[in-house]
């Protein structure tokens, strides 16, 4: 097995070595994941809240065609991604039938 030097751990302020194929510490790898669960537990409760629900609802009924192909919408996409600092504001807002939306993000990169 080749040697391979070690680095330190990713987590601001931690100095602690660990193997080259790690980016965390053991401490900070399971403060990491609870971080993650936290962040992705959050994300789900908003997307079946009701303040989205209206928002979409609302949305779709104004705005039945697919932005895409022209095809019966029945998802509304965030055109600048929520993640990357878009809004709920109409104008960043299309509609999308389902094969279109799993296109594009699939496209965006947020699957696999």
């Amino acid at each position: 097995m080749p040697w391979r030097i070690k680095h330190s751990c990713s987590w601001q302020g931690c100095g602690a070595l660990i193997e080259y194929n790690e980016r965390y510490c053991k401490k900070h790898k399971k403060l990491n994941n609870i971080l993650i669960n936290i962040k992705r537990n959050n994300i789900r409760q908003y997307w079946s809240s009701w303040e989205w629900r209206k928002i979409r609802n609302e949305f779709l009924r104004k705005n039945s065609i697919c932005a895409i192909c022209g095809n019966e919408a029945a998802e509304v996409d965030h055109i600048v991604p929520v993640r990357l600092g878009g809004t709920n504001d109409e104008s960043n807002l299309q509609a999308l039938c389902k094969s279109c939306h799993s296109r594009k993000t699939a496209k965006e990169g947020r699957w696999g």
